[in-house]
């Protein structure tokens, strides 16, 4: 299951640089979590699509968005950039990072969209 953070960050993405490609937004409702992998200084969020229909036919076989979304993340306000990857019509990963700093153990509790 997506945290509120996660949700938050993967549909602030589409809709400022992906909102020519609604099937995107469609494949949100029924993405699963198949793995978090924590680096320390931010994370990789993989998931699997369990709807064969929920391919996007129209993107292009390999996009990487997120360059217009940041946002402050836990208590400290720790600045954190995020880059989700479509690979063949389906969003596969979304990867969290900071700036140098280590990734907020409160991350999910408090944060700010920007």
């Amino acid at each position: 299951m997506l945290s509120s953070l996660e949700l938050k960050v993967v549909a602030q993405i589409l809709s400022e640089e992906a909102s020519q490609y609604p099937e995107l937004e469609r494949q949100m409702a029924t993405l699963v979590v198949q793995s978090r992998e924590y680096t320390g200084t931010g994370v990789f969020i993989n998931f699997r699509q369990p709807d064969p229909n929920a391919r996007c036919g129209s993107c292009p076989d390999s996009m990487r968005l997120g360059q217009e979304v940041a946002a402050h993340l836990g208590s400290n306000k720790i600045m954190a950039g995020f880059v989700l990857y479509v690979e063949s019509g389906e969003i596969t990963t979304l990867e969290g990072f900071t700036y140098g700093e280590a990734w907020p153990e409160d991350a999910d509790d408090e944060f700010e969209i920007r």
